[in-house]
């Protein structure tokens, strides 16, 4: 009777097993993950036609995706670790002073990185966009209550920096960027 009990009971853990690994959501790299503006934690951009998508490196514990707004500063700081749909891996970090709904804000600052090399002869390519370079975030919600921020982004980098020569002089464009986050931290600083 205990021989039967025990067969019947792992006949049932292994269908509550596969019954798990089957609902696994597929992922399609084919295209940007769709605008939403609840919470998602999705990432995604095209940088020189290429699709990125956030949220798909994880470093000893570090979020991939990450949202915090620092209330007294006005500043709210996007960060996204992913890939691209040819599994290269990159970062991007979104710095956005004054966020408000609806109104096109003038990039501050935004970094991006790819790794390893994507452009031949660089080990490492760096990014950093200013003001000056004409990029622009459309936030669609930011609601602290329920920590959700979305919105959209595009911009053209300056100074595509190989690390191991500094050369300041390519242009990187990135367009059709769109985020749908859970805002992580909220700090009074």
């Amino acid at each position: 009777m205990k021989r039967n009990k025990y067969i019947i009971f792992c006949f049932f853990l292994v269908l509550v097993l596969s019954s798990f690994s089957s609902c696994e959501k597929d992922e399609d790299f084919s295209v940007l993950p769709a605008e939403t503006q609840s919470g998602n934690n999705t990432f995604g951009c095209y940088v020189e036609g290429k699709r990125f998508f956030g949220g798909y490196l994880i470093h000893f514990g570090i979020s991939p995706l990450s949202a915090v707004y620092h209330i007294k500063q006005e500043l709210l700081n996007i960060n996204a670790d992913g890939k691209f749909e040819d599994n290269k891996q990159g970062s991007m970090g979104i710095q956005i002073y004054n966020p408000k709904v609806g109104v096109p804000i003038k990039m501050q600052r935004a970094i991006f990185e790819y790794y390893p090399r994507i452009f031949p002869g660089s080990s490492s390519v760096f990014t950093e966009f200013g003001v000056s370079d004409g990029g622009e975030v459309i936030i669609t919600k930011f609601d602290t209550i329920n920590k959700i921020v979305s919105g959209r982004f595009s911009m053209i980098g300056k100074g595509a920096v190989d690390i191991d020569n500094f050369t300041g002089n390519d242009l990187i464009k990135i367009t059709e960027g769109r985020f749908d986050l859970k805002i992580s931290q909220i700090s009074n600083n």
